[in-house]
């Protein structure tokens, strides 16, 4: 059984938010679309995901009850929707390099 440390719950939920906050703030200032900016953003949106992942775990072990079936269910639906979205966001990181023409690539020059 996982032990809570004094604090430690209140810490991931700051860090939780704080990433979350960041994540928006940045996506809103800045409409960058270079191919650097879209992968760091991205990275930043799989990063923000699996707060939320850390984040549910601990406030289960914390406020969670002596039944531990619904909260392993709910641990397994939000893993697999994590890991599904990080997935989605490779694809989509790989279909939009494959999409672009490259200079190198241009036939008219």
């Amino acid at each position: 059984m996982l032990q809570r440390h004094a604090g430690e719950g209140e810490t991931i939920a700051t860090y939780t938010f704080y990433k979350i906050t960041v994540a928006a703030v940045q996506r809103v200032r800045h409409w960058d679309t270079s191919p650097l900016s879209v992968v760091i953003r991205n990275i930043r949106y799989a990063e923000v995901a699996a707060s939320v992942l850390t984040l549910q775990r601990s406030m289960l072990v914390s406020f969670g009850t002596s039944e531990h079936t619904p909260s392993q269910w709910m641990n397994a639906l939000t893993g697999a929707a994590v890991c599904a979205f990080i997935l989605s966001l490779g694809i989509y990181l790989i279909w939009k390099s494959r999409k672009e023409v490259k200079p190198w690539q241009n036939p008219n020059l």
